[in-house]
């Protein structure tokens, strides 16, 4: 039994994980600060569907945004 719950283990942390941010304007700014909302994304599955992990970060300019996508999916190549 804890053999198959290893192998399970294994096969998931051997998984390629990538991660994409979607940058989106805010209809209405967060604090009267932050404009856009940078979220990420990741797939399990080399890419082919995406789910939304929570996780992401206000930005006040598309520049910061931007770089923080960059950022992020740079790391995941």
């Amino acid at each position: 039994h804890s053999t198959s719950r290893r192998q399970r283990q294994m096969c998931i942390r051997d998984r390629v994980m990538v991660e994409k941010v979607e940058i989106h304007k805010l209809n209405f700014p967060v604090a009267n600060i932050y404009n856009y909302n940078a979220m990420i994304f990741r797939s399990v599955d080399g890419g082919k569907t995406f789910f939304h992990c929570g996780y992401g970060k206000y930005f006040a300019t598309i520049e910061e945004a931007q770089d923080y996508k960059k950022e992020i999916e740079r790391r995941g190549k």
